[in-house]
């Protein structure tokens, strides 16, 4: 093999390799990140206290319990909820 085929498989590789991260990056929850930042942050905090205790923050772990728990859920944090998903693009709000 020439050094320009072993180079053009090697940058194939790493586009190949580059595209994959940046989809799977893509399909994370990130958007359970940004919810639990700042104002909902600070409305959830004594949800995510009382009806999620020892769930580790991350990955969307804390969205789902409080979906999980939605019954439960103040009239606050669910009010926060439901504007910060408006915001971002309109999801259904919890019930």
């Amino acid at each position: 093999m020439t050094v320009q085929v072993l180079c053009a498989r090697a940058a194939a590789a790493a586009a190949l390799f580059l595209g994959a991260a940046g989809l799977a990056a893509a399909q994370q929850p990130a958007n359970s990140q940004m919810m639990m930042s700042g104002p909902v942050k600070q409305a959830c905090a004594g949800d995510v206290k009382t009806l999620c205790p020892g769930v580790e923050p991350g990955g969307g772990r804390l969205m789902q319990c409080l979906h999980q728990n939605s019954e439960k859920v103040s009239p606050k944090c669910k009010s926060a909820l439901a504007e910060a998903k408006a915001a971002r693009g309109g999801a259904k709000p919890m019930q």
